[in-house]
């Protein structure tokens, strides 16, 4: 017998993951079934913060608003250090560069001033973006709160003090530290197949009890992978120390201290723990805002926020860092330099002065800083854009803001 036409097999096959969907669709409580949330929900996209629950966090009035910069960048123009870059997707300017790589959002603030803030493909001011992976160091930033705090003694602390579920031979030796340094050791497959750790940790409907399975395979501190069950863990610790929900925590010592312009929100699994790995919805002015509370080492209108510090353990390498720290970053984006990673930040270098640092999410999500040119910068956007060079393009962005503007 023959094997059939192919074809049609792949017709019947659509024919009935259609028939699952609609039917799915009719059913409140698919929503409790992990995969009937990958069927349904499929790829990820900038408009997830519409499908999960939510537990919004508010700011507090009046809210501070950033000063506009009187040498302002101009979107029209084509400044040199950028030409390369402009030219690699057929753009005449900086606005129509951004607008060709699907951008909807970018906005840079130069020595506490914003002198270029611009929306494209659809989306104003006060559009929501899903930060992705963004939201790992504001994660990172409540662990530095909870030390500042008292709640935790420091990142040597291991996980198990905290989750005492984990107690046994394969995690009692991994710390907050290894947490947050991507080096624990625990088991990941980071594709986004629906089987793979990266799907689970982003569609399980109970994320608290399904960290709980997972599985350490090795010592921590031997390699460094990219891993979206760290961030899960360091919410348990956050709520478990401080009593709150994670979004209440963020709400009081971050969102309503920096005066954010607009509410925002955390995405939830089920049962209302947040999703830690990619869960912060916000308006991009609001992101910049973050960035500067790092720039500007943990203060804020001259009031110390957070611990000068944890900023710079954060976003800093010292010498007692290991080069496992040293990894390709997740995602399509290159550097010039091989970035490092500490504490959910990713370290860009620059010889000989203090180096950029910056947090980066899923289709191109970043806030970007330099402390040596001053310099935060907020880009947002539907996909990558069919760019491959975001990183770079900030790093050169940054320095010819400060030459044109100083």
């Amino acid at each position: 017998m023959g094997s059939g036409n192919p074809v049609n097999t792949r017709i019947v096959a659509a024919i009935a993951i259609c028939a699952t969907v609609a039917l799915l669709s009719r059913c409140s409580s698919w929503r409790s079934s992990y995969w009937a949330r990958v069927v349904v929900w499929n790829n990820v996209g900038i408009g997830d913060h519409k499908i999960f629950p939510k537990r919004m966090f508010a700011t507090r009035a009046p809210a501070t608003r950033l000063a506009r910069g009187g040498a302002a960048l101009d979107g029209s123009s084509r400044p040199a250090a950028l030409t390369g870059y402009l030219e690699r997707v057929g753009a005449s300017s900086l606005d129509d560069f951004l607008e060709k790589t699907d951008s909807t959002a970018f906005l840079v603030v130069h020595n506490g001033q914003l002198v270029y803030e611009s929306y494209f493909n659809g989306y104003e001011r006060d559009s929501i973006n899903t930060s992705f992976s963004v939201a790992k160091s504001f994660a990172s930033a409540l662990i530095g709160f909870a030390i500042d705090d008292g709640l935790i003694n420091d990142v040597s602390d291991p996980i198990t003090k905290y989750i005492p579920e984990l107690e046994g031979a394969d995690y009692d030796a991994i710390t907050i530290r290894h947490l947050l340094t991507m080096t624990s050791g625990i088991r990941y497959s980071g594709s986004h197949q629906p089987w793979t750790d990266a799907a689970r940790a982003y569609y399980e409907p109970d994320l608290r009890e399904f960290a709980l399975t997972i599985v350490a395979e090795e010592s921590p501190g031997k390699s460094w992978e990219y891993n979206n069950y760290h961030p899960i863990l360091i919410g348990m610790i956050v709520e478990r120390v401080t009593g709150e929900r994670v979004s209440e925590y963020l709400e009081r010592k971050i969102w309503k201290p920096l005066g954010m312009e607009f509410a925002g929100s955390w995405s939830l699994d089920n049962t209302g723990f947040e999703k830690m790995e990619s869960g912060i919805n916000a308006r991009s002015i609001d992101f910049a805002k973050f960035g500067l509370l790092f720039l500007n080492d943990g203060s804020w209108n001259g009031e110390r926020i957070l611990s000068q510090s944890w900023v710079h353990e954060s976003t800093r390498l010292n010498e007692q860092d290991s080069s496992i720290l040293r990894g390709v970053r997740p995602g399509h984006e290159m550097s010039k330099e091989a970035s490092a990673y500490k504490y959910f930040w990713w370290i860009n270098p620059r010889p000989d002065v203090e180096d950029d640092f910056f947090a980066a999410g899923n289709l191109g999500q970043y806030i970007y800083a330099s402390p040596n040119k001053g310099t935060v910068i907020v880009r947002n956007g539907r996909s990558w854009g069919g760019f491959e060079r975001w990183v770079d393009f900030m790093h050169d962005l940054s320095d010819t803001v400060a030459d044109s503007i100083d």
